[in-house]
């Protein structure tokens, strides 16, 4: 997801180490589509 721009990879200098990868504007603003693809996932889920 790094490398398709998706998130950012910041390494902290700590012991032990503390990776995080928050989302880039782009991959933000495909949250209301994975929401919606959720709910129809969930409406037609079969038991």
């Amino acid at each position: 997801m790094e490398k398709d721009g998706l998130v950012k990879r910041t390494v902290h200098a700590e012991v032990p180490p503390i990776v995080d990868y928050p989302l880039k504007e782009i991959a933000s603003q495909l949250i209301p589509i994975y929401e919606e693809l959720s709910d129809y996932a969930a409406k037609h889920k079969k038991c």
